[in-house]
């Protein structure tokens, strides 16, 4: 009788603990990936909402304290895989059919970097030319393609006009 109940009592110990630890989403931050533009940090919060108490507290400090680097666009190829706030002077404007380029610094195939955005979000940008000779600062994840540096953005409110 004494080992079925000690092994009860463990059992519901252990199966207490178990349902906790479910119930409780806790996001460590070595565990948060900057990678994503402006819809991952609505992700990031999203996660925030399911800790609780102190957690949820100390969670929702990490992410609105998480830094975003100010780069320049020569900077970009040394920023890959990361968030960051980046100037540069569009000097071309390019738009295919399904993807659209401004190429920062130079025309292309000299530009130091390029902004994407995709056919998909055409027409939350409108003229694109009106981006062309000036100078711009661009929000979102630096990534790579065919060994250029690139931000794909998707909102009009991840592209300021400086001047």
């Amino acid at each position: 009788m004494k080992k079925s109940f000690l092994f009860f009592l463990i059992f519901a110990l252990f199966a207490g603990c178990s349902k906790k630890e479910e119930e409780i989403k806790i996001v460590k931050p070595d565990e948060v990936k900057t990678e994503q533009k402006t819809e991952d940090n609505k992700q990031v919060k999203d996660s925030v909402t399911e800790l609780s108490g102190t957690e949820k507290t100390q969670e929702r400090k990490y992410t609105e304290t998480q830094s975003v680097k100010k780069i320049l666009s020569a900077e970009a190829g040394s920023n890959i895989d990361r968030r960051v706030l980046l100037t540069g002077y569009v000097a071309d404007v390019a738009v295919r059919e399904k993807v659209a380029y401004l190429n920062l610094d130079k025309k292309y195939p000299n530009n130091t970097c390029s902004v994407t955005i995709f056919e998909s979000d055409f027409d939350k940008f409108g003229d694109f030319n009106k981006y062309k000779n000036k100078k711009i600062e661009v929000s979102g994840k630096v990534t790579e393609y065919k060994g250029k540096p690139q931000v794909i953005i998707k909102s009009p409110s991840q592209i300021k006009i400086l001047n």
